[in-house]
């Protein structure tokens, strides 16, 4: 009977602490998902990339087909801009929006890139979101804001 209650506390602080470390790695970040979708060659745009900056400082650039999953540290107002490119030169009208990001939360944006518009983008809603779900992207870029 007395190993009952050592068991108990065991399982206990186990528990706690595994509850408390999930719970402060979901505060650290804002989680942004960026898609960019498979462009047809008609749109031109298969031959872009997109240069994605937060507050103008590039985070990367995304090929079609591919998704960026990125951790942002310095949540709040962001100012999210988006440049079509070919061969370093900048294509069309970039999409340029400003979000209010919170921590804890995750982010769905929607890239798409032609030769004549530039890029065009939006924030994704769950509908949206589950017909984007079904695209096996080529490629994903895991990237993390560097905590100052």
């Amino acid at each position: 009977m007395r190993k009952i209650p050592g068991i108990l506390i065991a399982i206990l602080m186990l528990s706690i602490s595994l509850a408390s470390y999930g719970q402060s790695s979901e505060d650290d970040y804002a989680l942004i998902n960026v898609y960019r979708l498979k462009e047809s060659m008609m749109s031109g745009g298969t031959g872009l990339t997109i240069k994605i900056l937060f507050n103008d400082e590039e985070v990367c650039q995304l090929l079609t087909n591919t998704k960026l999953v990125y951790k942002l540290h310095s949540a709040g107002t962001i100012k999210v801009k988006c440049v079509a490119e070919f061969s370093g030169s900048g294509i069309g009208a970039p999409y340029v929006e400003t979000f209010e990001f919170e921590k804890g939360k995750e982010y769905h944006i929607s890239l798409a890139a032609g030769s004549m518009t530039g890029v065009k983008g939006e924030s994704i809603s769950d509908k949206k979101l589950k017909k984007i779900a079904q695209n096996k992207f080529a490629d994903t870029i895991e990237l993390e804001e560097k905590e100052s």
